[in-house]
């Protein structure tokens, strides 16, 4: 990124990103369906989903990717179906923002599993212990998520992962997708791709726990 080159992904990567894909979508969680730690197993299984596309697919500098990894069909979101239609917020072509405020080739499948993933951080009582387990989601998440209002929900369910837990490495998360997110204002689409540098170029070195 830094010498103006695409990042190496060659067919074999992207073919075996798909077995991932597979691998992911056919996961269950084995928790009852109405326990939260279901929906929080959930909520891994598609931020696992989000992190595989935006590590495969990073912000192109000429040209797009070769198209032969199958991520975008097989996104199946939380409900188990295939997504052929997005929900009422999202038409063809519309987006949260306008579409110079996203990085090149962006994907509607990652907006969409964003916002899924989010009413799911949303469901979660700032009482459940189910918190306990929410910070690395906040931080994926949060790094894909370029609408203001996407972002302000990170916001709140990193601040009740910080109520219930007391963990300090929600202030050091919050740090580093306060610095993505001006990035983002800015259209600075590689350091966004690689927020883990950015939090190296922070001096923050923690752990999600």
């Amino acid at each position: 990124m830094a010498a103006k080159v695409n990042p190496v992904v060659d067919y074999t990567l992207l073919c075996r990103a798909t077995e991932i894909d597979l691998a992911i979508q056919q996961w269950a969680p084995t928790w009852p369906t109405g326990d939260s730690r279901y929906r929080a197993s959930q909520l891994y299984r598609q931020m696992i989903w989000v992190y595989l596309y935006q590590t495969i697919y990073p912000p192109s500098l000429f040209l797009p990717l070769p198209v032969c990894s199958l991520l975008p069909t097989l996104y199946r979101g939380l409900s188990g179906g295939s997504h052929h239609v997005m929900p009422p917020s999202y038409t063809d072509g519309d987006l949260l923002l306008p579409a110079s405020q996203y990085p090149l080739h962006y994907e509607r499948q990652v907006a969409l599993a964003v916002d899924e993933s989010l009413a799911v951080l949303d469901s979660f009582k700032p009482s459940d212990p189910v918190q306990t387990v929410l910070l690395v989601p906040c931080l994926v998440l949060g790094c894909a998520s370029f609408a203001p209002e996407q972002q302000d929900r990170v916001r709140t369910a990193v601040s009740s992962v910080r109520g219930y837990t007391g963990l300090r490495n929600c202030d050091r998360v919050i740090e580093v997708l306060e610095q993505v997110w001006r990035l983002m204002a800015r259209a600075e689409w590689e350091r966004v791709w690689d927020w883990q540098g950015v939090a190296k170029e922070m001096g923050l070195d923690f752990a999600c726990a």
